[in-house]
């Protein structure tokens, strides 16, 4: 655990505040794949970045334990991902609205009322939502997309 909380698990945090996503983040996808990662540490990192740079760690002890997970508070949740959903320059680490979801909007909808207070807040915001990828760009740049909450609208 040492070499994950000094190397691999910081990455993470660097990453993600860096707005990296999930799936173009390399510690993430790394440290997804092993069975020793240490939910207190995942935990902690979260607590220390209750801002979006606690994102990737959230997703990733959401993913190799629910249970851990579920015992960080769905406000501390809120705050990562509603400040991670505040922050992002592209909007593939959310999915495509009406096609799929992607973890952390599943996780968003998990936060449940907690999540309300700053998305109200957030619903004036009407900046462009891009995405990339051949079918989320298209269909983003088709659609106009506009970011107001977790879903996106047209």
């Amino acid at each position: 655990m040492v070499e994950q909380r000094g190397t691999l698990l910081n990455y993470l945090v660097d990453q993600s505040k860096a707005l990296r996503e999930p799936f173009n983040s390399l510690a993430y996808r790394e440290l997804k794949t092993r069975t020793n990662v240490d939910p207190n540490a995942l935990t902690a990192l979260v607590k220390e970045n209750q801002n979006a740079g606690g994102l990737l760690p959230l997703l990733l002890l959401r993913k190799l334990d629910n249970k851990a997970y579920m015992d960080v508070s769905a406000e501390t949740r809120a705050k990562v991902l509603t400040d991670a959903l505040q922050a992002s320059k592209t909007f593939n680490t959310w999915g495509l609205p009406g096609v799929y979801l992607e973890d952390a909007s599943n996780a968003m909808i998990e936060a449940g009322r907690s999540a309300v207070p700053t998305l109200k807040r957030m619903l004036g915001e009407t900046r462009p939502a891009p995405l990339f990828g051949s079918k989320e760009y298209m269909l983003a740049q088709q659609l106009k997309y506009l970011c107001a909450t977790t879903r996106c609208s047209s």
